[in-house]
């Protein structure tokens, strides 16, 4: 029995060639390297002299960010991060005295991460988001700076919208509800990879998502989730279908490709409603990748009966038999989710699905 690989899926066979830097942060960030890795390398001498006087004159002092100038720095608020085995750690904001626009999220002897910040037309921009990395040991540090972000974006006047980015840690954003604007397949099609990621808890090392270095948007609906503990990707129908062991021969050589059939639900976003995808996620020996996927909505005809309109389906080349299988479990997928949501029937414009007059002709 082999296994897919790289010989007979093209795909894969660049996947090495795209993954991320050696060095990594626990704290995403998008904009500088250099300023990310400048916090890096601070020392534990240099961190914050955090006391009851510092905090009653609302100046503190921060480690500068090349180890040479301390930063003042105004106390904003306490904020509460968790710790590796989920116990509370009190942990506090912070606004650079120079720099109006940038913010740290510390503890008493660390900074855990740090935000530069923009009000642009109408939207805060976030120029930056990074951090030192410090084991996994605080969780919450960077979810806490968008939320500030997003308070600031309310009291502008812009109701919570921020715009930024994306750097190294996609899964990061879209748990905190950011989503791709909206302009078209391709950003439909990338969402629903992060929905499969974020439910797995995967990484780029785990995952190849394609385009992934992108820019994000949090609308109001998705800010006022956030604001209020929410995240928008765990209040979904999102769900895997299956597994399948699809056997295909190339040249009379028999070969299987491990797939999860995928049931991605972006509908509570705002720039996808009444967005699904059902995808094909092929889980190989490296990185996993989405290997086919069908967009449909759920709409309403003319009469007042629901109905799912497959809008586009895409596989990437692996094999005629291989593709044919796949196919089939998406419109099988399709049919069933058909039922599942009481619609009465499955419409489509592309006339190049095979079965799509068999799903066309169900009442």
């Amino acid at each position: 029995m082999k296994i897919l690989s790289n010989k007979t899926f093209n795909t894969v066979s660049g996947i090495k060639n795209t993954s991320t830097p050696a060095i990594r942060y626990t704290i995403p960030f998008c904009g500088s390297g250099q300023i990310a890795a400048a916090l890096k390398t601070q020392t534990s001498d240099c961190f914050i002299k955090s006391n009851k006087a510092e905090k009653n004159s609302k100046t503190i002092t921060l480690p500068g960010i090349y180890d040479k100038t301390k930063i003042e720095a105004e106390y904003i608020k306490d904020v509460i991060l968790k710790d590796a085995a989920g116990k509370d750690v009190r942990a506090f904001l912070a606004k650079s005295k120079d720099t109006n626009s940038t913010y740290y999220i510390c503890l008493p002897q660390k900074i855990l991460c740090g935000m530069s910040i923009y009000d642009i037309e109408d939207h805060i921009y976030i120029k930056a988001l990074y951090g030192q990395k410090h084991d996994g040991k605080y969780k919450g540090a960077g979810t806490e700076l968008l939320k500030f972000a997003a308070q600031e974006s309310i009291r502008c006047g812009h109701n919570g919208k921020i715009k930024l980015c994306m750097g190294g840690s996609p899964v990061f954003y879209y748990k905190n509800n950011f989503r791709t604007e909206n302009n078209g397949y391709e950003d439909v099609k990338k969402n629903a990879a992060m929905d499969y990621m974020a439910r797995n808890n995967l990484t780029l090392n785990d995952f190849y998502l394609n385009g992934w270095c992108t820019n994000v948007v949090l609308n109001p609906k998705e800010a006022a989730a956030l604001l209020d503990g929410k995240r928008l990707y765990k209040q979904s129908s999102s769900s895997t279908i299956c597994n399948k062991n699809i056997g295909y021969k190339i040249n009379g050589k028999e070969y299987f490709a491990n797939v999860d059939i995928d049931f991605a639900d972006l509908s509570n976003s705002e720039s996808f409603k009444n967005t699904y995808v059902i995808q094909a996620i092929l889980k190989s020996s490296g990185k996993m990748l989405q290997i086919a996927d069908l967009k449909m909505r759920l709409l309403e005809d003319k009469e007042g009966k629901k109905f799912l309109s497959i809008d586009s389906i895409d596989l990437e080349k692996i094999s005629k038999d291989c593709e044919t299988k796949i196919k089939t479990e998406l419109i099988l997928a399709a049919k069933k989710k058909m039922e599942e949501f009481g619609a009465e029937y499955i419409s489509t414009d592309i006339s190049n699905i095979e079965g799509v007059r068999k799903i066309c002709s169900i009442k």
